[in-house]
């Protein structure tokens, strides 16, 4: 029994993943799960459909399969995104693809970091912050995704995997905050 939608949408992905790697099209399945990543991150109507209910499962194929035609994807792509069409998952669409890309990542060996600073970098600074976080991905890649949040004061935070490192003047203000506290 699935415990959660995020496990669910995690066996998809591993399902779509393995179809992937024995039909020998991991390259193409994995450049047409981004641009259709892309799509649903840039298009909050695409994401508002895939949660409407009451759509028939014949309409979001046909719906699905018109957008996957013209993007040229792979079968494999189209036969999967059928097949929760015709389950009512459609839904899951979103999640299995962060979970796909997820794993994608692990396989190649490379490592996401979510940067997080008070004001926006520039890219030689994002290109800077890069090589310094590289020695933590080891022999693999580093992809850096950058976000700004004006209530850091100044500083960053770095999300590296699952550890955080958290070097904003707010959390130092909150530290000695604490500490006059107890005192």
């Amino acid at each position: 029994m699935y415990n959660t939608f995020e496990e669910v949408a995690r066996r998809y992905a591993k399902a779509l993943f393995e179809t992937a790697q024995d039909q020998d099209e991991m390259d193409a399945v994995a450049a047409s799960i981004t641009e259709l990543g892309s799509m649903f991150a840039a298009s909050s109507d695409l994401l508002r459909l895939v949660r409407t209910p009451g759509i028939k499962p014949a309409k979001f194929t046909e719906i699905f399969q018109e957008i996957l035609k013209q993007m040229q994807t792979s079968e494999t792509l189209r036969r999967f995104v059928g097949l929760l069409c015709e389950r009512k998952r459609v839904f899951l669409i979103p999640a299995t693809i962060r979970h796909f890309e997820s794993m994608l990542k692990k396989m190649r060996g490379e490592i996401s970091a979510t940067v997080t600073t008070a004001q926006q970098f520039d890219t030689k600074q994002l290109d800077a912050l890069t090589k310094a976080l590289q020695p933590f991905a080891g022999s693999g890649k580093i992809s850096v995704q950058h976000q700004v949040d004006s209530s850091l004061i100044g500083g960053l935070k770095i999300l590296l995997g699952s550890k955080l490192i958290d070097l904003s003047v707010r959390h130092r203000l909150e530290a000695i905050h604490r500490t006059l506290s107890e005192v």
